[in-house]
């Protein structure tokens, strides 16, 4: 299956419009296939963590933005 991923209503859907489809935004799982801070709550910083909060997503690599 090849990656891919859209943007709907501000949320970010990764594999749309097939049985994999998932909701990173719902499921709070956007750092995870963030390539800039992969290891942070996109938005939100934590003080007791070195690094400061992602503040833009950025799709890692190897996955490809379609249309819904």
């Amino acid at each position: 299956m090849k990656k891919t991923y859209c943007i709907r209503d501000n949320q970010i859907i990764i594999n749309p419009n097939t049985s994999n489809e998932r909701n990173l935004t719902e499921e709070q799982a956007e750092c995870r296939y963030c390539k800039l801070a992969p290891h942070t709550k996109c938005g939100h910083y934590h003080p007791d963590i070195d690094y400061p909060a992602c503040d833009w997503f950025t799709m890692k690599d190897g996955y490809r933005e379609i249309g819904e």
